[in-house]
């Protein structure tokens, strides 16, 4: 069946001319080049994954980063994914989703994970699971969206279903 040509006034004319001339415009804005001093990292400087879903720098002064295939370390010059090998891998400790992160001063460092709370010692390196739930009953509690660790040793956990305390 054919469809005869539809005719358009000359105010969706316009109109349709603006939308294409909007969306050529914020195709552009893709592909303009980067400003001066700033440098894109992706998956080939070491980077687990290019979703970047949380940062943060330690107290040493390393750039700690999330990202939806786990944990990777930035020391001013390359990513070290941290929990991606194979046996680290099987046992789920930070190869997967990480959406938040904060640091328990000098000793671990602390991943918000969709299975919940993740623990990695920084002089050991042990990785160790924390349930933010533990009567394993809701699911939503193991989601880990925020993180929040006071000066008073308090860990705060924000998930699906409100915040926690530990």
């Amino acid at each position: 069946m054919l469809v005869p040509p539809v005719s358009l006034t000359p105010f969706f004319r316009v109109l349709l001319a603006g939308w294409l001339l909007l969306g050529l415009r914020l195709a552009a804005c893709g592909q303009t080049p980067l400003p001066a001093g700033v440098r894109h990292f992706d998956l080939t400087d070491g980077l687990p994954h290019r979703q970047v879903n949380c940062l943060l720098q330690d107290r040493a002064g390393l750039l700690w980063v999330g990202t939806e295939r786990g944990l990777a370390r930035f020391d001013g010059a390359r990513f070290e994914s941290v929990g991606t090998d194979s046996a680290r891998a099987a046992s789920g400790l930070l190869a997967g989703p990480v959406y938040a992160l904060a640091e328990e001063p000098g000793r671990a460092l602390w991943a918000g994970t969709p299975t919940g709370l993740r623990r990695l010692d920084l002089l050991t390196g042990r990785e160790t699971r924390v349930r933010a739930d533990p009567t394993g009953r809701t699911p939503d509690h193991a989601r880990v969206f925020a993180l929040l660790h006071t000066r008073a040793g308090r860990l705060y956990a924000g998930t699906a279903a409100g915040w926690l305390l530990r």
